[in-house]
């Protein structure tokens, strides 16, 4: 037992208690683990940035590195729907992985394909490509679908049926890719078990050491429902959904299909399989729970939306789906070895896996708790040893952005690079994370979550603007009158997305200026974002029809709002449209003090401004004439590089407020910014010398464990010190898994050992400075002890142990204040295998 690294006080401490645990196989001393926190840099690149771009609509990206470059490949189309026709599949390249080119089609593209897929313009949809490297070549299997009226020809007659899944092999970069549709004994769809599916590519290919090259797909039913689909659901929801592999031994040549595998009871809720090699030979796969409880399905819990099968053939067939206990959400999700053998590099027969680590990229939420997108937040990288599914969640790599999913990932180098979609309200985007160190492999270490740490409410400044991202806000110190003629409003706004500019409203009053969402009325093109406003007027909303463009640039937006003639005048750079609405109900235009960027009226709906803020100015009545609002414009075009604009006139009245950021004196006499004081998660700070992990509120990192088996009778025994900073009741601890976990609580000056209604005392806390525990789990049973008292122990049932610091499965959005420290030369942990 390795204590050497602990004051003499904690080492005889673990020895007595440690000397009354049942004993396994014995352990030399570097049996147990040291740690250390593993603090990567991770930067973030937009290969396609759809808030500027006219293709609102990117999706399922993938990426790798081939030969010299970066390859980013996606499915992309203008509308910004999901399944509107006319999407095909991208492709952008990079040499550094941060700056990318322009995108172009590929596929059905005679300038990068020397058999173009033939492609009806404006129907059908390319869909999920996924790639592999393989003897060199680099592979990428995908799927065209759609009606198969979307392939008639021009006078109706019934042309050829384009469908279907295709593998296309590119061996040179500059060169041109070969296209081939797999088909199944002649036909498109493959006939399993004499019913006919359609065939989804879901995830990157995974080479076997035999050689065997695995392809994830979906297999979907062609036809019926599902005989165990709830009741008021329908359409594609319903069907019956197998996951499985299409699966090649002679480098593509011919490739065949396994049955798959469904969710015993749940033949509709599997999708989106990843499959990797484990070290004695067989074949994991994870995969989606795609139940959609807003939809009329049940609501599982959060530790029921990721699935996991096994195969003991390479892959030809597989065990029935059970759920990993693990918190998770619905999305797809990405596994591959960190060594890369199998994925991007080759492995060979022979090759020992032995402990090596894989690394899974998903979203780290609770997606029982939230919605189906809101879940979707919180990219990051999961961690685990040999075989088995306990990988611990750990650091995140999208950093606050909206709606993150559908991660992969390549390594090269030290860097790994991960793909995904990120969405705003009308645009979804793809971007690259790299990260940078990645762990070495002999190394262990703890690896810090954001599961719980909220978005900051403080926006964030962009040179001389305000930076907002959905909830943020700046406000006046004191709420002003313009009057009850009305009121005119100017603003210099970058639109990365819709939301609130300005809200005055409260309980009595108020009004607002906004950014709005709104379809053209034709499918195929991008929605359009105009300003609007609120007055309290008939209509309830006044809306104009002058559009941002183009999307995602400076733009000045202006209202003069005129109560006694009943007209709202808007600005859009150099265009006005004028909205006429009925006198407003009899409540004044003051309120709250003035927000800008997010609501003042605690009931609205309105959604925060995605967007940015470089100045804002509100004047009294209906004063500001269209020569003014040019010079309002005028005022930052040199700067904003936009053309100026003739016959400006300064308005004479004195503003209501005036927001420039970059006058710094007048900025913090009139306006004030919400601090933002860390929450939840965690920090690295040293204190006394030492590296200690300081955990806020029911923040937590997970551990990076050697391999272990429960149901083997494997035991995992950890050990650290710890002291209390602020408040009652925090987590030291936890382990076992979501539904099963047991907890180390500090409470009144003791720590309890909790499972279920289990609550154990099992030693004090040194008030004045660290107390050691030691904890072993293994079976239905979970032993601890604090200090010098002697270990007690409670029961419980896990399939699995996963291991933390902090509270694992917090209450969400529950903030006590409460904070305490680990001393992380302390944490160690041991494995004895029976």
């Amino acid at each position: 037992m390795q204590i050497t690294r602990f004051p003499h006080t904690f080492a005889l401490a673990a020895c007595c208690v440690l000397s009354l645990l049942p004993a396994g196989r014995p352990s030399a001393s570097d049996d147990w683990r040291s740690y250390e926190v593993y603090q990567p840099t991770v930067t973030r690149h937009p290969v396609i940035d759809a808030r500027t771009h006219v293709h609102k609509y990117n999706h399922c990206s993938t990426v790798a590195w081939f030969q010299d470059r970066w390859y980013c490949f996606w499915g992309s189309n203008v509308p910004v729907g999901e399944h509107v026709p006319g999407q095909r599949l991208v492709f952008s390249t990079s040499r550094d992985g941060r700056s990318w080119t322009p995108i172009e089609s590929v596929f059905s593209n005679a300038e990068h394909s020397r058999n173009p897929v033939p492609y009806p313009e404006g129907k059908g949809h390319q869909w999920q490509p996924n790639l592999g490297l393989v003897d060199g070549e680099l592979w990428v299997l995908w799927n065209q679908g759609g009606s198969a009226h979307d392939f008639r020809q021009s006078d109706g007659k019934s042309g050829k049926d384009l469908r279907g899944l295709y593998f296309s092999r590119l061996n040179q970069t500059g060169g041109k890719w070969i296209n081939r549709r797999i088909e199944w004994d002649g036909q498109i769809w493959p006939t399993v078990d004499g019913a006919p599916f359609y065939l989804n590519t879901t995830q990157n290919l995974y080479r076997l050491r035999s050689g065997r090259v695995l392809a994830p797909v979906t297999l979907r039913a062609a036809r019926g429902k599902a005989a165990e689909a709830p009741e008021g659901v329908s359409d594609w929801w319903t069907v019956e959904k197998r996951n499985a592999v299409i699966y090649t031994d002679d480098l593509g040549e011919t490739w065949h299909l396994s049955a798959g595998c469904i969710t015993p009871g749940f033949s509709w809720i599997q999708w989106e399989p990843t499959v990797w090699e484990q070290p004695d030979g067989s074949v994991m796969m994870f995969a989606r729970n795609n139940t959609n409880w807003q939809l009329g399905h049940g609501r599982p819990p959060s530790g029921q939306y990721l699935l996991w099968s096994v195969s003991r053939d390479q892959g030809e067939t597989w065990s029935p789906h059970r759920y990993v206990p693990l918190e998770s959400v619905c999305s797809r999700m990405h596994v591959a070895p960190l060594d890369g053998r199998g994925v991007w590099e080759p492995a060979k027969p022979g090759d020992d896996f032995t402990g090596r680590r894989y690394v899974m990229v998903h979203n780290d939420a609770p997606g029982g708790e939230y919605s189906w997108v809101d879940a979707r937040t919180n990219l990051a990288l999961f961690f685990t040893r040999g075989g088995g599914f306990d990988f611990a969640p750990g650091n995140n790599i999208s950093a606050h952005q909206r709606d993150c999913c559908y991660p992969q990932m390549w390594r090269r180098g030290d860097t790994l690079a991960v793909s995904y979609t990120t969405s705003d309200p009308d645009a979804r985007s793809i971007y690259v994370a790299l990260v940078s160190p990645l762990p070495a492999p002999d190394r262990y270490y703890l690896f810090p979550r954001t599961n719980d740490v909220p978005r900051p409410t403080r926006p964030e400044r962009d040179g001389s603007a305000w930076a907002f991202h959905g909830g943020q806000h700046v406000a006046m110190r004191n709420a002003v009158d313009p009057g009850s003629y009305g009121f005119s409003f100017g603003a210099w706004v970058r639109d990365r997305g819709t939301g609130m500019i300005l809200d005055t409203r409260g309980s009595s009053g108020g009004f607002n200026v906004m950014i709005e969402s709104r379809s053209t009325g034709d499918e195929l093109a991008p929605r359009q974002r105009c300003p609007s406003a609120c007055l309290l007027t008939k209509p309830h909303v006044l809306s104009s029809n002058l559009p941002l463009t183009p999307q995602g640039a400076w733009h000045y937006i202006g209202l003069t709002a005129d109560n006694r003639t009943g007209k709202a005048i808007f600005y859009v750079d150099d265009r006005n449209e004028t909205v006429p609405f009925e006198t407003p109900l009899p409540r004044p235009l003051k309120d709250m003090p003035p927000h800008l960027g997010a609501k003042s009226l605690a009931g609205s709906r309105v959604p925060g401004l995605t967007g940015d803020i470089r100045f804002a100015a509100l004047y009294a009545g209906p004063s500001l004439q269209p020569e003014h609002h040019r010079w309002l414009y005028n005022r930052f075009a040199d700067e904003l590089a936009r053309p100026k604009l003739d016959a400006s006139v300064e308005p004479s009245g004195s503003p209501l407020l005036w927001m420039d950021p970059a006058d710094s004196d007048a900025f913090e006499r009139e306006f004030t910014v919400p601090d933002s004081p860390p929450r939840g998660g965690s920090e690295v700070v040293a204190l006394d010398g030492r590296q200690v992990l300081r955990f806020r509120d029911r923040g937590s990192a997970g551990v990076d464990v050697d391999e272990n088996h429960r149901n083997r009778g494997d035991r995992v025994s950890l050990q650290f010190r710890f002291r209390i900073e602020s408040g009652q009741d925090q987590t030291l601890c936890t382990v076992g898994d979501v539904n099963q976990p047991a907890r180390l609580i500090a409470r009144d000056g003791q720590v309890l050992l909790c499972a279920e209604k289990q609550a154990v005392p099992c030693g004090r806390i040194n008030p004045d400075g660290w107390t050691a525990v030691t904890l072993e789990t293994y079976g239905n049973t979970t032993r601890a002890s604090a200090g010098e008292s002697p270990a007690v122990e409670i029961n419980h049932r896990p399939e699995a142990t996963w291991v933390f610091l902090g509270d694992a499965y917090p209450k969400y959005n529950d903030f006590p204040g409460t904070s305490f420290l680990i001393d992380v030369e302390s944490a160690g942990t041991c494995v004895q295998q029976p």
